[in-house]
C-alpha cells in the first residue's frame, strides 16, 4: 500500500522512509543482497550487486528522481538518503548522480553539510563506486572544514571513502589530509580495532605524512595484539 501511495509524500517524507527501511535492513528495502555494513571499510565496495532492486526501493527511487523532488531535500536529509541506498546495494548510477548533484552546491554554510553527515554522504558514494570527481574534491574540502567535529569512526570512514574511490588524491586536496592526520593522532584512543585497520588502510593507499601512517599503524598493531591476548587469556 505505501508504494502505491509514494506520490503523495513529501520529499523529506520519502527520505524519512528511505532511512527508516535502510536502518531496519527490511528486506523490502535491501532485497535479496545483504546489506552494506554502516561502518565502513574495504570489503564493503566488493559487495555483489542484486539483479534488480526490489520494487519497493525501485519505486522510491523514481520519485526521488522526479523533476525537483531531489532538490527540495536539505543536505542532511540527502546524506541519509544516499545512505539508505547505498547500504541496500543498489547499484544503479542514476539515484546517485541526481543526489549528488543536489548535495553539491549545498556542502558549506551557512546551511552546509557537517559531522557525521559529510562522513555518511562520502561513505555512500563510494560504496556505489561513484565517479564525480568534482564531487569528492568538494566533500574532502567540507570535511576539512569540520574534522573537529568527526568522531573516529566518521574520521575512519571518510579516509576508507576517498582511498578507495581513488578521487581525493593527496596532490589535490593536502589540506584534507594534513588535518585528517592530524585529528587521527590526536583521538586515536578513540578508535577500535576494525577503525584503526581501515584508517591504516586508507591512509597506505593516499600515502600521506609517513609519519601519520607509521603511528596509525602501530596503534592498529598494538590494538590487534591486544585483542588476541584477551582472547588467550
Amino acid at each position: 500500500a505505501a508504494r502505491q501511495r509514494l506520490s503523495e509524500f513529501t520529499p523529506q517524507g520519502l527520505a524519512t522512509v528511505s532511512w527508516a527501511f535502510a536502518k531496519s535492513a527490511h528486506l523490502a528495502w535491501r532485497g535479496a543482497v545483504p546489506p552494506a555494513s554502516a561502518q565502513g571499510g574495504r570489503a564493503q565496495g566488493g559487495d555483489a550487486p542484486s539483479a534488480g532492486p526490489p520494487p519497493l526501493r525501485a519505486a522510491l527511487c523514481a520519485e526521488l528522481l522526479a523533476e525537483g523532488r531531489a532538490a527540495a531535500l536539505n543536505p542532511a536529509e540527502l546524506a541519509i538518503t544516499l545512505w539508505a541506498f547505498a547500504t541496500a546495494g543498489h547499484t544503479g548510477g542514476e539515484p546517485y548522480r541526481c543526489l549528488g548533484e543536489a548535495l553539491m552546491p549545498r556542502l558549506f554554510p551557512p546551511r552546509g553539510l557537517e559531522g557525521q553527515a559529510i562522513s555518511n554522504a562520502a561513505w555512500a558514494l563510494a560504496t556505489a563506486r561513484h565517479e564525480n570527481p568534482r564531487l569528492f574534491s568538494a566533500l574532502a574540502q567540507a570535511a576539512a572544514a569540520n574534522i573537529d567535529r568527526l568522531g573516529a569512526l566518521d574520521l575512519s570512514n571518510l579516509a576508507w571513502a576517498f582511498a578507495w574511490s581513488s578521487q581525493v588524491p593527496v596532490a589535490e586536496h593536502p589540506a584534507f589530509y594534513s588535518r585528517l592526520g592530524s585529528a587521527a593522532l590526536v583521538r586515536l584512543s578513540d578508535f577500535d580495532g576494525g577503525s584503526l585497520s581501515n584508517l591504516a588502510w586508507a591512509l597506505a593507499v593516499a600515502s600521506p605524512s609517513p609519519d601519520v601512517l607509521d603511528a596509525v599503524a602501530a596503534a592498529a598493531l598494538s590494538e590487534r595484539l591486544a585483542e588476541g591476548h584477551g582472547s588467550t587469556a
